[in-house]
């Protein structure tokens, strides 16, 4: 099915605040050398996600073009109930819901079961006397072993899991999936990849945590833009 949200004319109507997105040194924070990051995305993103009652009655279709036997002059609408492409609010929505789901996802990092567990914030400020290059500026960390704790970050409806090891790199992933599924949100499973220290771009980068280092390229995509 083929819509545009945009011709409506309820976009004029509407208004929307700004609101904050996840970058590549959002991602930074759960990297060092050797982490394993897996790949996932929302289907059908914002349809996952129910308008407010307030605007059921302003926003529909009309189908009266599909149904030549009605009485003529009887017009026939249906409300359309889901966010949708084109519309003003849909990201917004999208992204605040995602958001949500993040936090109950995470869930109690002091529950030894949970693979998103860390016990302290780890704090490397440039210009401090304990200051790292090679550490992002902010990390939760595990004291068990003094890893970078299995994370996740998200961009709408994109998600990059990660773990210290190829097995918690897929764990990471399973829980967010999980917990997606949970919530009512469509895990994309087609196009989920598994765990590994170099995957495709996110958000326009390609990250490598092999031969000892964190690695960012930019993609071909994104430099041969940038070049025109």
């Amino acid at each position: 099915m083929v819509y545009d949200g945009t011709v409506s004319g309820l976009n004029d109507a509407i208004w929307v605040p700004r609101f904050g997105m996840s970058t590549m040194e959002t991602h930074f924070r759960s990297l060092e050398p050797g982490t394993y990051m897996a790949d996932m995305d929302v289907g059908e993103c914002f349809l996952n996600f129910v308008l407010h009652e307030a605007i059921h009655p302003l926003a529909g279709v009309d189908l009266t073009h599909y149904f030549p036997g009605k009485v003529f002059g009887t017009p026939v609408w249906e409300t359309w109930l889901k966010a949708a492409m084109g519309l003003k609010l849909s990201p917004y929505q999208a992204g605040q819901g995602c958001c949500v789901a993040d936090k109950i996802i995470w869930g109690d990092p002091l529950d030894s079961q949970n693979v998103f567990r860390w016990d302290t914030v780890r704090m490397n400020c440039p210009g401090s006397d304990s200051y790292d290059a090679s550490k992002p500026w902010v990390s939760k960390v595990r004291e068990v072993d003094g890893q970078i704790a299995s994370d996740f970050v998200s961009f709408v409806d994109d998600f990059r899991p990660s773990g210290p090891s190829s097995k918690e790199g897929w764990q990471a992933a399973r829980r967010v999936a999980a917990g997606l599924n949970y919530l009512g949100i469509q895990d994309a499973s087609p196009k989920r990849q598994d765990s590994s220290q170099k995957l495709g771009a996110w958000i326009g980068g390609v990250v490598s945590t092999s031969d000892g280092r964190v690695l960012v390229t930019i993609s071909e995509k994104k430099w041969k833009k940038a070049l025109l």
